[in-house]
């Protein structure tokens, strides 16, 4: 019986390389055609696409669902569900899981690869059991890694146990393309022998050996292999689909696809592609770096737009050095979301500030107290011990903690619910749903399939006798509405208008007293002018929360701010004791690295 085929165009490939920009209009034209080639499945939904989806593209993620699954009748639908995290970073409680697999599977999932990013079966059981009371195909997932205390019977053991709490299916889920091809070869015949429900291969190309992989692992009997189109492949992507499709040509493991199909599928992509690639930064040669560091292609997209912040980039070398050791010290953990984050973002941390562990986010101290699960291996002692002062350790599965939340978030948005599962977005994404409602509301989203019928492209037009048009505008990453306006006439005659950014960048021309804070932030010394001491921010990042008023007093050590940077959470804390003078920042603002925070 001959290999069968997982397309990720439409997830994972665009996740990849190209920021989970792909819209659903650039799907959709496509997708009957996609549903002829003989795909098993269509990787399409979950991972970042369901953020992204919101936040970037205006576009209701549920809609995407709904539109696809309307489109393709033959073909399997899948979807990447990050366990007890569900699409986000943090666990959430059983009743928001429970709600979210029901309302998934009810809009036409097929199939739900459930994994965890610390292997914690305790953090993945409750999704594998809610998929398959809704009918859903459970696919256990193992966040496949490379460490000392990482073997083939490790993964082999952790299948063994999937399987036994009802996974239909197994996917090795080699994240960073660390899987060599007879190491892969090794790992997949030994699950044959201990497993007897069918095992998938999901791998990236960033070391180059991914493809060789597919071709080793498939002598050894896997059933299932994720592949993308070649205008979507290669880099930090999946393998390309069309040579493994000739090079098993002939052999008792030809694919079934229709080549036709296939083609136009290809071209396609093709074109949307060119529209695309603004959004891309990377690379698309090999990386051998990645078996060392073990840095998936989206952390290096954040290591690198974190440390640019920060006027940091030629700490690059020297932060991906740091990784393995902050990883070493947190037991091992594989690197994937959410870990990939937490590990990725210490280590920028401890570069930045120049002494290992000086600042600690709050996701690593909540790591090694246990609130992500049981890590694969032993912590740093010292670094247990010094977190643990603060924080106690828990040992139960972590979600058993968490209070019910869906009536609670029903309550919060009642004026801006539209569909039930409105409530899921906002208990993932409860301030990027909540803008995204906020438009809608206003009437300011599009349809997701309307098109310009000239250029195939969406256009939003400005206020009626407005000689502006509001565009939407990407620059390095960074997304703005703006209003265009049209300087071919009398210029006298132009107005103003203001621009409002989609997310915030930070200001990149820094006065000389703060490169000169900056500079003393670093070697560990708050600036003191005649004014008092100011507290500076040592990274870049959105201002989470203030702490401190006028007038207060606080000591040596004392939580002033709250930054949020890379996702994660970071505590500023004052290095002397004094009065607060003036508060330079306001919650819900952006600084930039040596932006005076506090004044003492």
């Amino acid at each position: 019986m001959s290999v069968k085929i997982t397309d990720t165009t439409l997830r994972d490939a665009h996740q990849s390389l190209f920021a989970t920009r792909m819209q659903t209009k650039d799907m959709e034209p496509i997708l009957e055609t996609i549903d002829q080639v003989g795909f098993h499945s269509l990787e399409m939904w979950g991972g970042a696409t369901f953020d992204s989806c919101m936040r970037f593209l205006d576009e209701d993620p549920w809609e995407r669902l709904r539109i696809i699954r309307k489109k393709i009748k033959n073909t399997k639908l899948q979807m990447l569900l990050r366990g007890q995290n569900i699409l986000g970073y943090k666990n959430y409680p059983d009743d928001v899981l429970e709600e979210f697999i029901k309302r998934t599977v009810g809009n036409g999932m097929d199939i739900i690869r459930i994994f965890d990013a610390l292997n914690d079966i305790r953090n993945m059981e409750k999704a594998i059991e809610f998929t398959k009371k809704e009918g859903g195909h459970a696919q256990g997932a193992l966040s496949y890694t490379i460490s000392p205390v990482h073997d083939v019977s490790t993964f082999v053991d952790l299948a063994k146990n999937l399987v036994e709490i009802g996974c239909d299916s197994i996917c090795i889920k080699d994240m960073a393309g660390l899987l060599s091809p007879y190491k892969g070869y090794e790992l997949v015949k030994n699950l044959k022998k201990e497993i007897d429900v069918p095992i998938q291969l999901h791998s990236h190309s960033t070391s180059g050996m991914a493809t060789s992989t597919y071709l080793k692992t498939i002598e050894a009997g896997i059933d299932i292999v994720d592949t993308t189109v070649s205008p979507f492949a290669l880099g930090t992507s999946q393998p390309p689909i069309e040579p493994i499709l000739a090079m098993l040509a002939g052999t008792e493991n030809k694919l079934s696809l229709d080549e036709d199909n296939l083609k136009e599928t290809t071209d396609y992509f093709k074109k949307v592609r060119k529209d695309l690639e603004k959004h891309s930064k990377m690379n698309f040669t090999v990386d051998t770096n990645v078996l060392n560091y073990q840095v998936p292609g989206g952390m290096i997209s954040n290591l690198t737009s974190q440390l640019s912040e920060a006027n940091a980039l030629d700490k690059y070398d020297e932060a991906l050095e740091e990784i393995p050791r902050v990883r070493e010290d947190l037991g091992y953990p594989p690197l994937v979301t959410p870990t990939s984050q937490i590990v990725g973002s210490q280590a920028v941390l401890n570069v930045l500030m120049g002494e290992r562990y000086k600042m600690i986010s709050e996701e690593v101290k909540n790591y090694i107290a246990g609130y992500y699960g049981r890590p694969p291996h032993e912590v740093n002692s010292e670094l247990e011990e010094y977190i643990l002062k603060d924080k106690e350790k828990i040992t139960e599965r972590p979600a058993n903690l968490l209070d019910p939340q869906l009536e609670k978030a029903r309550e919060d948005i009642k004026e801006y619910i539209e569909k039930d599962e409105d409530v899921l977005s906002y208990c993932l994404f409860p301030n990027v749903a909540l803008d995204f409602f906020k438009k809608r509301k206003e009437g300011k989203l599009k349809d997701p399939l309307e098109t310009d019928k000239k250029n195939n492209k969406v256009s939003t037009p400005g206020p009626a006798g407005d000689v502006s048009r509001k565009m939407r505008v990407t620059v390095d990453d960074e997304t703005f509405d703006v209003h265009v306006e049209d300087l071919s006439g009398d210029k006298s005659k132009t107005t103003s208008h203001s621009t409002t950014p989609k997310k915030q960048k930070p200001n990149q021309n820094k006065s000389q007293k703060q490169q000169k804070s900056q500079t003393k932030e670093k070697k560990g010394e708050p600036e003191t002018t005649s004014q008092g001491n100011t507290i500076d921010a040592p990274i870049a990042g959105n201002v989470l929360k203030v702490q401190v008023d006028s007038g207060d007093t606080v000591n040596q050590g004392d939580v002033v701010v709250i930054l949020e940077a890379m996702k994660m959470e970071n505590e500023i804390k004052a290095e002397v004791s004094g009065t607060v003078k003036e508060v330079k920042i306001s919650e819900g603002g952006t600084v930039n690295a040596g932006d005076p925070l506090i004044v003492l």
